[in-house]
């Protein structure tokens, strides 16, 4: 998906500050012109950024990016001088003002959250060990269980490794498998399938589905409960188990 305007936003920390300092270097372009490591930097990062409007996966790539283009940017606006003059030039000192308030605010507003995120590294996979202990209980090692996409089979595997599922690794590997089959899966996947049970019992032929309860799985969620051919037999607070009717 592309990246969304409130992620942008999120990234403020790097952008705001990077976007001063390029507005400094252009200000400041008749008397000492950017070098040429500082615009490939920037024209990098802005590349970058236009490929986030189509995947936001570019953001891992944009974000260090950006950072460089900052970091060199600011080691041209110094020029070599001592810290205290450059305090006083307003060139230099609103992006390092901005980088720092940035990064602060972010701290702050993250900051708390931080070490429960970090002790809960593994919680996605434990999380789901409920509903797949479940599972095991309804469903044949034969049966084949539908998940959307490949991040769901980790933890399936991991805790049920005798079960059967559609996908392990990247879709590209579906997709060189069988076209049809992968693009059915993306438009159940995009909640643009026009008869999703179709895809599900007859394309895969699922018995059940695994539905992680993510922003990314929304629209699988939303689809099999509009759709009575799905049946819930299991609703916890982060995964759902679907039975499909034959």
């Amino acid at each position: 998906m592309p990246i969304s305007t409130r992620g942008f936003l999120q990234l403020f920390a790097v952008w705001l500050p990077a976007a001063l300092a390029a507005a400094a270097l252009l200000a400041r372009w008749r008397d000492a012109a950017p070098s040429v490591a500082v615009l490939t930097l920037f024209g990098f990062s802005a590349a970058l950024l236009l490929a986030c409007g189509l995947a936001n996966r570019f953001a891992f790539f944009f974000v260090p990016a950006m950072v460089l283009a900052t970091a060199r940017a600011l080691s041209e606006l110094a020029d070599d001088a001592r810290s205290m003059q450059l305090l006083r030039r307003p060139a230099f000192a609103l992006p390092a003002l901005a980088l720092i308030g940035a990064v602060a605010l972010q701290g702050v507003s993250r900051g708390p959250a931080l070490p429960a995120r970090l002790r809960s590294a593994r919680a996605p996979a434990e999380d789901m060990r409920a509903a797949i202990a479940f599972l095991d209980r309804r469903a044949a090692p034969s049966d084949v269980v539908y998940h959307d996409f490949w991040i769901p089979f980790a933890p399936l595997y991991y805790f049920r490794p005798n079960g059967t599922y559609i996908e392990a690794l990247d879709p590209i590997f579906l997709y060189r498998f069988d076209p049809h089959l992968f693009a059915g899966m993306l438009s159940v996947h995009r909640g643009e399938a026009q008869d999703p049970h179709r895809v599900i019992a007859g394309d895969f032929g699922a018995r059940f589905v695994f539905v992680q309860k993510t922003h990314a799985e929304r629209n699988l969620a939303r689809t099999l409960a509009r759709d009575p051919r799905f049946r819930l037999i299991y609703n916890h607070r982060f995964a759902l188990v679907f039975e499909v009717t034959p």
